[in-house]
């Protein structure tokens, strides 16, 4: 539940902001610039790296550490019930089983080459993307193209999961 790095802050005065964050280390000496030009490290806790961790420390400290255990193993229990429900379809295969909030596998009906598996794999999953219900995307594990879950989001319900995989089962089929 940890945002890509993406933030932005508003400020009517970017002097507070200096007033805040800015240093003058002697290593920095060389760079400074005028009041005209902006270097980002008088403006935030970054210098050369972003403060990543803070992104963690403010959820811990917003949601709290059993909240955070909450949402971890909904996660978990989101990926056992999709492989629970890839069970009940005939030609899938699970190729990773679900841990933590993933689980990998396969549409694989018999009589078809390594290849055309993996070019109907790749076909089901444009096909769910398309259709803007769940965005089932594939990688590569052991040489096979595979479809992949990773279910973390906080509001998805055990039937919405199971439902994936019978929109993933209808895709494989009208497609085979």
């Amino acid at each position: 539940m940890q945002t890509y790095c993406c933030s932005v802050i508003l400020v009517k005065e970017k002097q507070h902001l200096r007033n805040c964050f800015s240093t003058h280390p002697e290593y920095l000496k060389d760079a400074e610039t005028g009041e005209e030009q902006i270097n980002y490290w008088d403006m935030g806790p970054e210098l050369t790296r972003p403060a990543r961790s803070l992104k963690l420390w403010m959820t811990l400290q917003a949601l709290g550490t059993n909240a955070v255990g909450e949402a971890i193993e909904h996660g978990v229990q989101l990926a056992e019930w999709a492989e629970d429900e890839i069970k009940n379809y005939n030609h899938w295969e699970i190729v990773s089983p679900a841990q933590l909030a993933i689980v990998n596998f396969r549409y694989a009906p018999t009589g078809l080459s390594d290849q055309e598996l993996d070019s109907l794999n790749k076909r089901i999953s444009q096909e769910m993307v398309e259709n803007g219900y769940a965005s089932v995307l594939t990688t590569q594990l052991n040489g096979k193209t595979v479809l992949r879950i990773c279910a973390i989001h906080p509001d998805t319900t055990e039937d919405e999961m199971r439902n994936t995989i019978q929109l993933l089962s209808n895709i494989g089929r009208s497609i085979e």
